[in-house]
Formats: C-alpha cells, sequence, structure tokens
C-alpha cells in the first residue's frame, strides 16, 4: 500500500494524473478493446486543469486520429494539414502519435487552426521522444491539449510500446486516416 501511495505522490507532482479502469472519466471506447489498459496516464493534470472526462471533451463533437509516414512526401504534407485544419475548424479532436513526420504535421495544424489535439505516447508521458518535438510536446502541454499513455512515467520507447500505443490511438478514435503509410 505504501509503495502505491509513493507512486500517486510522485505522478501528482509531476503533474501526472491517472485515470483507472472503471473510473467515469476512462475512455468508454477503449472498453471495446480485447486488452483495455488498466490505467493511462494523462500529462499536465494541476489543480487549475484537472484530470479530463476523455469522454467528453469540451467543444468536441468527436475523435479523428490521423497518423502516417514518418517519411512523408509533400503530396502527404499538404493532405495532412488539409485534413487536420478542416477536423480542427470543424470541432474535432485531432488525435495522433506525436511521432515525427505526418503525426507532428497534424498536432501543429490543428494547434494553427486553433483545435484540439491529442497526443498518445508510445512511453511515459514524461518522456519526450522523439526529442525534435521538445518545442511541440511543451507547446500542448501549455495549451492544454491532453498527452495520455499507458505506460508509467519513465518508460522508454521501444518497438512493443509503438503497438501498443496504435491500439489506444484507435481505440479513442472514431476513425483513422492514414496518410502515407511505409513499406
Amino acid at each position: 500500500r505504501d509503495v502505491i501511495e509513493r507512486f500517486i505522490t510522485s505522478t501528482s507532482d509531476k503533474n501526472i494524473g491517472i485515470l483507472a479502469y472503471g473510473s467515469p472519466q476512462y475512455p468508454e471506447k477503449l472498453l471495446a478493446l480485447s486488452d483495455p489498459p488498466i490505467c493511462l496516464f494523462v500529462a499536465g493534470v494541476t489543480p487549475d486543469h484537472p484530470l479530463p472526462d476523455l469522454n467528453h471533451i469540451p467543444h468536441e463533437s468527436q475523435k479523428l486520429a490521423i497518423v502516417g509516414s514518418r517519411k512523408h512526401t509533400l503530396y502527404g504534407k499538404v493532405a495532412t494539414e488539409m485534413i487536420a485544419a478542416h477536423l480542427a475548424r470543424a470541432k474535432v479532436t485531432v488525435v495522433s502519435g506525436l511521432a515525427l513526420g505526418i503525426d507532428t504535421i497534424a498536432h501543429e495544424t490543428t494547434l494553427l487552426a486553433k483545435g484540439n489535439t491529442m497526443a498518445v505516447l508510445g512511453c511515459g508521458v514524461d518522456v519526450i521522444y522523439p526529442s525534435e518535438n521538445t518545442r511541440l510536446y511543451h507547446t500542448l502541454l501549455e495549451n492544454h491539449h491532453h498527452i495520455i499513455s499507458e505506460f508509467i512515467p519513465g518508460t522508454k520507447p521501444s518497438r512493443g510500446t509503438f503497438v501498443a500505443r496504435n491500439r489506444i490511438i484507435s481505440g479513442i478514435s472514431s476513425g483513422t486516416i492514414l496518410i502515407e503509410g511505409d513499406m
């Protein structure tokens, strides 16, 4: 019990909240997965910005994922910008994985269009990966966009964590738009 209390205190000290399976704020769509995470960690939780209800994000009609290649073409970049901007203006939350390439373009375009975006990480929410997205990570937090992960804080990314991350991205979204997949 002491270990659990220390863990909860340490996450709280880092402004990380915990959404437990079965809590009212836990994403209902994840319950349909064959292996839903037992909890989600949420970065940026403070007294002024409490744990979000991921089922009822203000001003949002639905969530759509935009994912794709890290090595995109000009066409992929333009297509992502057009789609993300349109979704942002339509009050759709754009969900992506904060990876380089299409994910980064989707998040940045949504921010420019004053829309809502959510990043799902393949590592702990306190681990910035890739490091090239440090500025974007902090911009998301400063503007109160959600950064979530099922991995405990401090977890480093690996091939397996990205596969798990992808099921969360698709699991919380109403649909997924794939822009240029790698061959």
